[in-house]
């Protein structure tokens, strides 16, 4: 909530949106990326293979990219609705990176207007 605030009340909102998108982003592919270990960890069989940080790392970098380079594949229900809510969520994320970055545009506009 402190970044709402202080994208808020910023002199420079762009660069304060810039940096909660960069924040946001890192905790949500960290996120992922531990659920990801955890259902290799706990319930084995969730894909095809057994994960370690790393791999889940790669594999939630290649959902978030869209890469999907198919060496790892969620296998259980479980699994495959935390993929799904990955990507789901990608979009969201996606679209406020797109918001924030046309703000920082229009403000660039209006700083050069007067």
């Amino acid at each position: 909530m402190w970044e709402v605030r202080k994208f808020t009340r910023s002199v420079h909102p762009g660069a304060a949106a810039m940096e909660m998108l960069v924040a946001l982003a890192s905790f949500y592919i960290v996120a992922f990326a531990t659920t990801y270990f955890l259902f290799s960890e706990y319930a084995s069989g969730s894909f095809n293979e057994r994960l370690t940080r790393v791999d889940a790392l790669y594999f939630c970098l290649t959902v978030f990219t869209t890469t999907g380079f198919g060496d790892i594949a969620a296998v259980s229900q479980g699994a495959r609705i935390a993929v799904s809510l990955q990507m789901g969520s990608t979009l969201v994320l996606v679209g406020l990176g797109l918001r924030f970055l046309n703000l920082l545009i229009n403000q660039r506009r209006q700083a050069t207007r007067g």
